[in-house]
């Protein structure tokens, strides 16, 4: 099946209420974020409404989903354990 990458270009910030539960609908959060829908008239539908802040292009059908490197929480050198000097 056919997918539809989604990526949120402009802030919602001074947008009619609809626009923002649309966006909000799409699960961004952030300028920039990008997602990916199944390729059907529904997602069409509410890209059309908020065109003015999202930039749609289809998804290869061989190519990762997901190309957002995952991110851990901890820094690579950083076991967690953090000892403080005390000075008497």
């Amino acid at each position: 099946m056919a997918q539809l990458r989604v990526t949120l270009k402009k802030s919602v910030v001074g947008q009619q209420w609809r626009a923002r539960r649309t966006v909000a609908a799409f699960g961004f959060t952030k300028v920039n974020q990008s997602r990916v829908f199944p390729d059907n008239d529904s997602i069409r539908g509410m890209v059309h409404k908020v065109k003015h802040l999202v930039v749609m292009e289809p998804v290869e059908e061989n190519a990762p989903v997901d190309e957002t490197p995952s991110v851990d929480a901890t820094p690579a050198g950083d076991t967690g354990t953090h000892e403080t000097e005390t000075t008497e």
